[in-house]
């Protein structure tokens, strides 16, 4: 990303895979009632069917200019039991921005990197050695829930029923990596217009520095320029593999987000 074309961070697309992420969330039964509030450039959301759930309780684009309705969104808050996060970028981090969450016992928790990438300027490389990618369909879904429950996660049948309609679609695309003939670990694209968001990269613990995550990065490229997407972006703890390997893929860092949390 070039001084002279900056990216902004695409709060939609952010706001859209939240309430997606809310309503295909195999961690509860009950439906979300995920709902989004505007207050002038920010953006609330509030699903108080996924309490403690910082990704659907959280606000979107908190600024200098938003500072006088931050009594309103912390109302709204209140009034539905959550507390919020605040996912603040560097770009907004201004002295008064700072001393208005302070001043309501809302403060720095944990920061993570954004970074974006045009998928028709980057040439993906060459494929990672020992390590296959594939795309899993619909028809694979089933297969995808017993691979995510090697990491830990569970979900009941009734649940999976409801929930299995978002997964492995085509705005929801899965991909999988192969080592040794073993599907060893995953991730995602979402699709939202003309716009990607890469997340959920996981690799299953014995398959580690494999290459893997580089490899699932690749396909998800591939397949951003297939689709013909102007932009795909992804979030990584700032210094970490994840982020290395995205910097390597050609991604360019785009801007830290600090998120803050009532009462941390």
């Amino acid at each position: 990303m070039s001084p002279s074309s900056p990216v902004s961070l695409p709060l939609q697309l952010i706001a859209d895979y939240a309430f997606f992420n809310a309503a295909r969330s195999l961690n509860t039964p009950l439906p979300s009632k995920c709902e989004r509030f505007r207050f002038g450039k920010a953006i609330a959301i509030v699903d108080p069917a996924r309490p403690g759930n910082p990704m659907c309780n959280r606000v979107l684009g908190y600024c200098g200019d938003t500072i006088s309705h931050l009594t309103e969104i912390l109302s709204l808050f209140e009034e539905h039991g959550q507390q919020p996060q605040f996912d603040i970028s560097s770009d907004d981090l201004y002295p008064e921005v700072v001393a208005s969450l302070i001043e309501n016992d809302i403060s720095a928790a944990e920061a993570i990197t954004y970074l974006n990438l045009a998928p028709a300027d980057v040439e993906p490389g060459a494929p990672i050695a020992g390590v296959q990618v594939e795309s899993w369909e619909e028809d694979r879904a089933d297969d995808f829930l017993e691979l995510l429950k090697t990491s830990g996660v569970t979900c009941d049948a009734e649940t999976w029923k409801e929930r299995r309609q978002f997964y492995c679609t085509e705005t929801f695309r899965t991909f999988i990596a192969t080592c040794d003939g073993q599907a060893c670990a995953w991730a995602t694209l979402y699709v939202d217009e003309n716009q990607g968001l890469l997340a959920n990269a996981f690799t299953l613990p014995d398959f580690r520095n494999r290459g893997c995550h580089s490899a699932l990065l690749r396909a998800r490229i591939l397949d951003a320029r297939g689709l013909e997407l102007e932009r795909i972006f992804t979030d990584v703890v700032a210094g970490s593999q994840s982020h290395q390997n995205c910097r390597r893929a050609g991604f360019d860092n785009q801007t830290v987000v600090t998120l803050w949390k009532q009462g941390g």
